[in-house]
């Protein structure tokens, strides 16, 4: 399918829901829904999300194109790994690097693939962050769920708009955009 035609964030969403759905369901994130959930479960969910940030992030940066995008503020909206540290050590935990993982991509239709998980995973933190602010057990820190306050959703339709126009203009392939969205999902998993 031509990229002119194609919905992109359409397909990232409906190819990569498996994807999406596993790693939900690897780091824990239906426990936020519980009760139960606690501040060490909390601490660990951050420290994973900041060890996939931390290495994600400034791949997708490498590209000046993503960098420099017009009205993107990509160097804002890419520094969630320093807010998950600040979160971090709020609850009294310093931010893990962890094993390296090494994240190459191959194009820059890769890296928008990830940028669209990285993104989407900030539309999905306003829900999660509803959840969090109920828990009387945990401390106020929520800099990386809140990290855009009243901002998401117009942010989120910005960002969809400027992938959309760089698919369009540039021609990508949509399985390169595929394969960075999948290399995300995979970072996400081994975090």
């Amino acid at each position: 399918m031509s990229t002119s035609t194609l919905d992109i964030a359409r397909l990232l969403k409906e190819e990569t829901r498996p994807l999406h759905d596993a790693v939900e369901k690897s780091m824990g994130a239906n426990a936020i829904f519980s009760d139960s959930f606690t501040k060490e479960e909390y601490t660990a969910l951050l420290q994973r999300l900041y060890r996939a940030h931390y290495y994600m992030e400034p791949a997708i940066l490498s590209f000046s194109e993503i960098e420099n995008y017009h009205d993107l503020q990509s160097p804002m909206r890419l520094d969630k790994a320093r807010l998950a540290a600040v979160d971090l050590q709020k609850l009294g935990a310093e931010a893990q690097t962890g094993e390296t993982m090494a994240i190459d991509f191959k194009n820059e239709a890769e890296a928008w693939g990830a940028y669209y998980v990285l993104e989407g995973s900030s539309l999905g933190g306003a829900v999660i962050l509803k959840q969090l602010r109920k828990k009387e057990q945990l401390p106020e820190a929520f800099d990386f769920y809140g990290c855009y306050g009243d901002k998401t959703g117009p942010l989120w339709k910005t960002f969809l708009a400027a992938l959309q126009e760089t698919f369009v203009n540039k021609n990508f392939d949509e399985q390169d955009a595929l394969r960075g969205a999948e290399k995300a999902y995979e970072t996400f998993m081994k975090a």
